[in-house]
């Protein structure tokens, strides 16, 4: 136990990581991309600046990269014992509950139609794009943001009273407040937005990754609801009524959907689950 915990001493402290891991994250697939950008320019010639994505299919790729790289390395620091829950256990119910979010996948698909009319990609290049660039963020939040920042709250914290919802609570909102870092596009509004949002999306995908410790299904859906943004060419208008209703109806929604998730009489249920975390 004590070489366990000398080899995750960074997880000592559970906000730490909430954190350090997606800002450093973000940091350092922007520094890379725009490394890996340069070198491609300089082998291949300017003629691929044409393909206008790249930017984004490279940012993509890092963080699939990464997300993997995380994995590897939570393992072998462990010797196994850290659990993603990375396996077919408990996929199904944790897809059936994870599917609420889908709603948000098809508020994407009439906001981008039917709302900004913008029209769907067009070359085989476009879709992609947008389907690596639809999971991408998906696989590598959900490995971080639940998979190691909820896991080791729920590890750290275990035997704390409300111990369960205080770390449902507290990934979520880190996870939101992490968004803060878009400050520097200039947009406060938009930026306020998106931190309540990704909070609201963090705690309900939290909570139904600790009543299932399966990090599949919520890869998945969250997968699906960036995809069916990326499918569209162009930007959307968050300014319109229907985007600002959407964004208040999905904060209200998926906090309190997210909450009902670990009410009082799933608590136990979700302990004898978390307890048994190092059998799988």
């Amino acid at each position: 136990m004590e070489k366990r915990e000398k080899s995750h001493w960074f997880l000592k402290h559970p906000m730490v990581p909430a954190f350090v891991l997606p800002l450093g994250a973000i940091i350092g697939v922007t520094i890379l991309t725009s490394l890996i950008l340069k070198v491609v320019v300089a082998v291949c010639g300017d003629g691929v600046r044409s393909f206008t994505q790249a930017p984004e299919f490279v940012t993509s790729l890092l963080r699939i990269a990464l997300g993997c790289i995380i994995i590897l390395v939570m393992r072998v620091t462990s010797e196994g014992r850290f659990s993603f829950g990375m396996t077919g256990k408990r996929f199904a119910p944790g897809f059936v509950l994870a599917s609420a979010g889908l709603i948000i996948a098809v508020l994407n698909v009439i906001e981008g139609h039917f709302i900004n009319s913008l029209p769907l990609q067009s070359t085989l290049i476009g879709w992609i794009v947008a389907l690596v660039g639809g999971f991408a963020p998906g696989f590598f939040e959900e490995i971080v943001c639940r998979g190691v920042v909820l896991g080791n709250m729920m590890q750290r914290w275990r035997g704390k009273g409300n111990y369960v919802l205080m770390s449902v609570l507290a990934s979520g909102i880190a996870f939101g407040l992490v968004h803060f870092f878009n400050l520097l596009n200039g947009d406060v509004f938009g930026t306020i937005q998106q931190v309540l949002y990704a909070s609201a999306i963090g705690i309900f995908f939290g909570a139904v990754y600790v009543r299932t410790r399966n990090l599949w299904a919520t890869i998945a859906v969250h997968a699906l609801i960036d995809f069916c943004a990326l499918m569209f060419v162009g930007q959307f208008d968050t300014s319109t009524m229907f985007s600002m209703a959407s964004a208040v109806f999905t904060i209200v929604a998926f906090t309190v959907l997210g909450l009902y998730l670990v009410r009082p009489s799933k608590i136990q249920e979700i302990r004898e689950l978390w307890e048994n975390a190092d059998q799988d």
